[in-house]
């Protein structure tokens, strides 16, 4: 046995000894601690290509970006690795983008493969990155297909409505269905294997009526199961979540053609928007999210002690979240078993992220920037400095200014403008 042999052998036994529950989501980091052309293998020959797919695949694992699963598809299928790269990447910005204004600000993703604990214990938190990595996924890997980076699919079928009589279908639509079965075989294969021999139904967590205080502690129901298949399988729906809001932002794009673009004939297909449309879209799913809590499949619970668990959540959620649309609050209270395949689910409540607190994975909200303007809402100073107050600070601000258009070159010329900003920080 040569030593390459044993270090690829030491390799493997290390991902099996790594839980592949805590990191199935790593590659979100990917484009942290790799350059994009590291996974474009399109230029090299067929003696490279192979070798160098080999070695960056379990260079990521080794690192603890990609779990064993993971490198299996990155071997089978290397021209794909670009598409998880670059949804890593969008997935990253657009989180920190749709929370920047929260107290919980999606910096989390930034650690990664150091997992905190707001993303491995269940967290409402965790259930968001999984969705929108899944539906980041999904966008690129689709737009992939239609631009025709991607052997393995080209264009989206067409939609089996006929069109209305004022277009007809035509172009290259988005390839969402390889781009769906792609992304949960990527994104779900580590999940399963955990919970491959786990058979979890859900419920409300305050479903239990039979508590002291009338809502469940999921700390002690937890304790029952293997935490693992527990949240393997909260992390396997939400991943689904994410496909599915992917696949419902899906909208029509046109193209005219004519004499002087007269549009006398039109031709549309169906296109993902950017992701953070999606992004903005999965907000409102957070602030619905529905606790759930395990049970054993033929644990029968009566329709009343539902009806009560699923009230007492909604009542929290509309607490947390008083910018929540009473309308869909309203449909999932009536809803016959407390959620459904549209919503994001967790086990293990959040704090309030106010001050920092390393056994949730809170970072606080001490130095981030305010609006005083803003009276208890998102962003605000009043929300986001959590009582505490906040600091005035003025700072010098360099912008372009009394810029003009040069006929004679066709240019823009602009002058360069100093002045000064009060930005206001939380104490």
């Amino acid at each position: 046995m040569d030593g390459r042999t044993l270090i690829w052998q030491l390799v493997v036994c290390l991902l099996i000894v790594i839980p592949p529950l805590a990191a199935s989501i790593n590659w979100i980091g990917l484009h942290r601690h790799w350059d994009s052309g590291i996974w474009n293998w399109t230029s090299l020959n067929t003696s490279r290509y192979t070798s160098n797919v080999k070695s960056t695949c379990w260079s990521a694992a080794r690192q603890k970006l990609l779990t064993k699963e993971q490198v299996k598809i990155c071997l089978q299928q290397p021209a794909l690795m670009l598409s998880v790269w670059e949804a890593g990447q969008s997935g990253s910005q657009a989180c920190r983008q749709a929370f920047a204004d929260r107290r919980w600000n999606c910096s989390s993703v930034d650690f990664l493969p150091r997992k905190t604990p707001d993303l491995s214990r269940g967290t409402r938190e965790q259930a968001w990155v999984y969705a929108l990595a899944s539906a980041a996924l999904t966008r690129v890997v689709a737009r992939g297909c239609s631009a025709g980076m991607l052997k393995q699919c080209a264009c989206g079928t067409f939609p089996r409505h006929p069109p209305d009589g004022q277009f007809k279908w035509g172009g290259c639509g988005d390839d969402i269905k390889y781009a769906k079965q792609f992304a949960k075989s990527f994104t779900d294969a580590p999940l399963k294997r955990t919970n491959r021999k786990a058979d979890i139904t859900f419920l409300l967590a305050s479903d239990y009526s039979s508590s002291p205080n009338g809502h469940l502690d999921s700390s002690t129901t937890v304790q029952q199961w293997k935490q693992p298949h527990i949240i393997s399988a909260i992390n396997i729906h939400n991943n689904r979540v994410g496909r599915k809001v992917a696949e419902q932002s899906l909208h029509t794009q046109c193209k005219c053609h004519g004499v002087s673009g007269s549009c006398q004939i039109k031709t549309c297909w169906r296109s993902l928007p950017p992701i953070s449309e999606i992004a903005n879209r999965m907000k409102t799913l957070y602030g619905l999210a529905v606790e759930v809590t395990p049970r054993r499949p033929n644990d029968m619970r009566r329709r009343s002690a539902v009806a009560s668990g699923r009230l007492a959540v909604l009542t929290a959620i509309q607490h947390h979240h008083p910018q929540a649309p009473p309308v869909m609050m309203a449909s999932t209270a009536v809803r016959d078993g407390g959620f459904s395949e549209h919503d994001l689910i967790y086990i293990t409540k959040s704090p309030d992220f106010c001050r920092p607190d390393k056994k949730s994975g809170s970072l606080g909200t001490s130095g981030r920037t305010c609006n005083a303007t803003l009276e208890n809402s998102s962003g605000s100073c009043a929300s986001l400095c959590c009582g505490r107050g906040y600091f005035k600070v003025f700072r010098q601000q360099v912008e372009r200014c009394n810029c003009k258009y040069i006929w004679c070159c066709t240019q823009v010329r602009c002058q360069t403008c100093r002045r000064q900003v009060e930005v206001h920080i939380c104490k």
